[in-house]
């Protein structure tokens, strides 16, 4: 089965987390670099809201489940 992801800034996601129109039932994020390459790091929602976003990426791609 093929995935299809979302892109999304850090902002949009952060916001998203915060008004939880995300948790981590829904999905999880994977960072893209500076290229908007994948990066094998992933983010779920509760870690964004903990505040673990690593500042060296400023987008993702969403994978909604």
């Amino acid at each position: 089965m093929e995935k299809y992801a979302h892109r999304i800034s850090k902002a949009e996601f952060l916001k998203c987390v915060e008004d939880r129109g995300f948790i981590d039932y829904d999905g999880y994020g994977e960072y893209l670099d500076s290229d908007g390459k994948h990066t094998d790091e992933y983010i779920v929602p509760s870690e964004a809201e903990a505040g673990l976003w690593d500042d060296k990426y400023t987008e993702l791609d969403w994978y909604n489940r």
